[in-house]
This record gives structure tokens, sequence and C-alpha cells, in this order.
């Protein structure tokens, strides 16, 4: 069950056994909470996993405790999800850990959603969110 979301592309999980987990959607980066959409983008995801049943397979795990992770929920994976409203951008650093059939279906959601203007892509240069961040757009990411 979901049980709670942080931003755009973060939420916790609690397994059957009460375990919680901290869950970075794979595939998704969305705009930090001070950026344009931030808030949209968690509202977002709010919207489509709050207290839903979901199932997720985990990945790698960061020091902060954040594991990276598919999320599905209602047979929708939630990151691709995010990426077609347009709010998330693909998060290709991490690609590595997506099978190939996603990676592609990540990276032409994410075109179709900047033709159409959608959400983070109405403005005319949005700044990507490992920008805004101050990282380097090669630099694989695990939390």
């Amino acid at each position: 069950m979901v049980v709670g979301v942080t931003g755009g592309d973060r939420l916790t999980l609690q397994s059957a056994d009460h375990q919680l987990y901290k869950i970075q959607l794979l595939g998704a980066d969305a705009p930090e909470k001070m950026q344009a959409f931030g808030r949209k983008t968690k509202f977002s995801l709010s919207d489509l996993v709050l207290m839903r049943t979901a199932s997720v397979q985990l990945l790698e795990q960061s020091q902060d405790g954040w594991r990276l992770g598919k999320v599905m929920v209602r047979g929708q994976d939630i990151a691709l999800t995010q990426i077609q409203r347009g709010m998330a951008w693909w998060d290709r650093p991490n690609a590595v850990w997506q099978e190939e059939a996603d990676r592609l279906a990540f990276e032409a959601a994410e075109a179709t959603a900047k033709l159409q203007g959608l959400a983070v892509w109405r403005h005319r240069d949005p700044v990507p969110p490992w920008v805004y961040r101050g990282e380097s757009a090669d630099v694989v990411r695990k939390n």
C-alpha cells in the first residue's frame, strides 16, 4: 500500500508485514519542490498512488535509505504515467537499470509530452531537476 508521497518521483510503501520502503521511481526525475511544477508533480503522483495497492521491483538502495524501484499500480508503470503527464523528465542516467522496452517507452513518452507542451514542458526552457540540484546530467543516481 502506498502510504506517502514525498515528491513527484518519490513515495513510501508499506508492505503486508507493515515494513516501510522509501522508493525513488525508476525512470522518472520530477522537479524539486521549490521548482516550477514541483508541488503539482507531487499532487499528480498522489492522485495516482496514494492509499492504493502497488507492486514494486526493488533495485539499488542509496545511503540515505531510498530505493530505486519500478512501481506498478493497476497495471500502470507510475513513473511512465508521470512522464506522459509532463510531470517528470525521463531519468536517463538511471536508464541503465531499465529494460530496453521501458527505455524506449519512456523516451517516446517524454518526447510526446514535450511536443504537446504538457506541464513542465509549458515553459520555453524548463530547468531539469538535475540541473537545479547542481548535478551532472550523466551521473547515475541511486537515490
